[in-house]
C-alpha cells in the first residue's frame, strides 16, 4: 500500500511538472542541420567537406527561469582517402561512424532576441574506424578495423537568435575533453601477421560548429 502511494504521489509530481513546463514554453526540441566534424583517427585536407556533417541529430531542452537542462543525440559519418602520389607512395583511405550523445546545462546571460548561454555537457561518443593502407616502410596491404567508446566532458557556448517566442535559430560550439577505449584488429597481409589493439588514448576535439539547429519552444 505504502508503495502504491509513493508511486502514485511521484506522478503527480511528474504530471504536474510537464504541465506547468507546457505552459510556461519550458520545453525546447532542436533539429541539428549541421555540425563540424573532427576525429583524431581520420587525416582531413585543409579545407576538407568532409568535415560537415548535415541534419545529423535532435536536442531536447528544459528550460527553468534562466538554466536549462539539455540533451543531444547524433549520428557522424566521414573518411577520407588519398593515393600515392599525395604521401609519398602510401595508399590510405578510412571511413568512421559513429553516435553521439550528450546530456548537461546551460545558462542564459541574456533574455532578448539574441541569446548566449555558457554551457558544459557529459559527452559520450561510441565510433567504428575502419581503413586499409599500403607503402610505406613495411610493404604489402594492411587493414585495421576499431571499435572506440569515448567520454568526458564538453564546455562551451550557446548563442541563440529569437525568431519568435516559440522559433529560433540556435549555434553551439564545444571543445571536449575525451578518454578513448579503443579495442581492435589490424592484419598485415602478405606476413600472415594479426596484431590485436588495445588501447587508452586521450582527445581533444574542437568543435566551431558543434550544433546548428532549428528549434520550437512550447
Amino acid at each position: 500500500m505504502m508503495r502504491t502511494k509513493i508511486i502514485c504521489t511521484l506522478s503527480l509530481c511528474v504530471f504536474g511538472m510537464v504541465v506547468s513546463a507546457q505552459n510556461d514554453k519550458k520545453h525546447e526540441l532542436g533539429l541539428s542541420v549541421l555540425t563540424y566534424a573532427t576525429n583524431s583517427s581520420l587525416a582531413y585536407d585543409a579545407m576538407s567537406w568532409d568535415r560537415f556533417q548535415f541534419v545529423n541529430g535532435v536536442s531536447y531542452k528544459l528550460h527553468h527561469e534562466r538554466s536549462a537542462f539539455r540533451s543531444f543525440v547524433g549520428i557522424e559519418s566521414n573518411g577520407f582517402e588519398y593515393d600515392d602520389t599525395q604521401s609519398n607512395g602510401i595508399y590510405a583511405a578510412a571511413t568512421s561512424n559513429g553516435i553521439i550523445m550528450m546530456a548537461g546545462w546551460q545558462y542564459a546571460l541574456g533574455d532578448k532576441r539574441l541569446v548566449l548561454s555558457p554551457l558544459i555537457d557529459v559527452k559520450y561518443q561510441l565510433r567504428n574506424i575502419e581503413g586499409e593502407s599500403t607503402g610505406g616502410i613495411v610493404p604489402g596491404r594492411r587493414v585495421f578495423s576499431y571499435n572506440e567508446n569515448l567520454i568526458g566532458l564538453a564546455p562551451g557556448f550557446n548563442l541563440a537568435y529569437v525568431i519568435t517566442g516559440s522559433f529560433s535559430v540556435q549555434l553551439e560550439t564545444n571543445i571536449s575533453f575525451l578518454q578513448n577505449y579503443r579495442t581492435g584488429e589490424q592484419v598485415q597481409y602478405g606476413a600472415d601477421l594479426s596484431t590485436p589493439i588495445k588501447e587508452n588514448l586521450q582527445e581533444i576535439q574542437y568543435r566551431p560548429i558543434s550544433i546548428l539547429s532549428l528549434n520550437f519552444r512550447f
